[in-house]
């Protein structure tokens, strides 16, 4: 995995059709050079809903901890598979 500048993007903003709010966890680096896990959510406003076209304007994705200078994020890789 590579680190994603938040210039260039931020996560996937798909909602599934039957959730109004979504939480991941990515890992982040700072502008101090220190990295961690947050987590970002997105809440679903349905009174954005446009019945004609189905379709729902979304709320920006926030930072949930205030994790200030924030410049780049990746997905969290897959947890290790157990040998069985």
């Amino acid at each position: 995995m590579e680190w994603i500048s938040v210039k260039d993007r931020l996560p996937e903003d798909d909602l599934p059709i039957d959730t109004d709010r979504l939480m991941i966890k990515v890992l982040v680096c700072s502008t101090s050079g220190k990295y961690g896990v947050r987590t970002l959510f997105r809440q679903r406003w349905t009174m954005n809903w446009d019945p004609k076209t189905d379709t729902s304007t979304y709320a920006p994705w926030e930072w949930s901890r205030h994790a200030l200078n924030i410049t780049h994020w990746m997905p969290l890789p897959e947890p290790p598979k157990e040998d069985h």
